[in-house]
């Protein structure tokens, strides 16, 4: 279950991320209804790339920041399941 948290939330980031570069790039005048094409980028394109994905990862980091927070805040309403004696008995 861990594993696959993990995996969502990496993939959640990274969406993010792209989200928050075609958003500063958008705002720069390029269009960027059909994504990102680095095979053939547009030549003006190139010079907008690392501070598009300086702000992308900007907003990577805040969406990890509140799902932090929020995990903070579920964690103390959770409670911690002991085992029974009569379980461990028999394990022994």
């Amino acid at each position: 279950m861990q594993q696959v948290a993990g995996a969502i939330g990496s993939a959640l980031a990274m969406t993010m991320l792209a989200a928050g570069q075609s958003s500063y790039l958008r705002d720069k005048g390029f269009d960027m209804s059909n994504g990102l094409n680095l095979a053939q980028p547009d030549p003006a394109i190139l010079e907008y790339l690392p501070s598009s994905f300086v702000f992308g990862i900007k907003d990577a980091f805040i969406f990890d920041g509140f799902m932090t927070i929020i995990a903070l805040f579920i964690s103390f309403f959770m409670k911690r399941v002991k085992p029974s004696e009569q379980k461990m008995d028999k394990i022994d």
